[in-house]
């Protein structure tokens, strides 16, 4: 990809999330409609993105490219953990937890998919889904264990039931099935357009 391409995609991404903003102050979106926008991307527009990512057109050859992305999002999110030990341990221990986790992880799921959809396409999702995939398994291990004290290990299996991590699932069973789906839920797909917009909208107002 060029980077005048590049620089033009990212600036519409930033008008959008311009927009969102504006009409937060000015409030055309009011508290209620930013909650339920939210609700809707974190619960709708996001999954169905995901989805739509593990787009059939992608040849499976791409497997382990998706396998080595999961292997560095985990050496990622270790070394994080990692330096975070090492350079707040002296820290008070209320101050270091919060350094820990804002040093750990990002803000990649309600912002990144958007973002990597617009700039990337489908095949971008598809390696940014197995890293929200890590993340999510991080953020329910040992960001719970960070704050909790380790006594909330027990609930990783139902935390890692939410919208994101259901939607790989799904996008991955979808991408290896061997034969194709009705034309109306392949076309169903470019819903996932208008979703990101919304979700762009929705980081500016939030």
């Amino acid at each position: 990809m060029s980077s005048l391409p590049l620089v033009s995609r990212v600036m519409a991404i930033f008008l959008l999330i311009v927009i969102g903003y504006i009409a937060r102050k000015t409030k055309v979106l009011n508290k209620d409609l930013v909650r339920g926008l939210s609700g809707f991307i974190l619960n709708v527009a996001i999954p169905f993105t995901i989805i739509a990512g593990f787009d059939r057109s992608i040849p499976k050859t791409a497997l382990p490219d998706l396998l080595s992305t999961g292997l560095w999002a985990i050496l990622l999110h270790g070394m994080a953990i990692i330096l975070s030990t090492v350079a707040y341990g002296k820290l008070p221990d209320a101050e270091r937890k919060v350094v820990s986790y804002g040093t750990v992880f990002s803000n990649c799921g309600f912002m990144g998919f958007p973002v990597v959809a617009s700039i990337y396409g489908k095949i971008g999702v598809m390696y940014a889904s197995i890293f929200v995939v890590v993340f999510q398994t991080f953020i329910w291990t040992y960001g719970v264990a960070l704050f909790s004290g380790g006594r909330a290990w027990g609930k990783l299996a139902k935390a890692l039931i939410n919208p994101g991590i259901i939607s790989v699932i799904i996008g991955a069973i979808l991408w290896f099935l061997p034969f194709d789906l009705p034309v109306f839920m392949s076309d169903a797909d470019r819903f996932h357009v208008r979703s990101h917009h919304a979700a762009l909208y929705g980081g500016g107002g939030s």
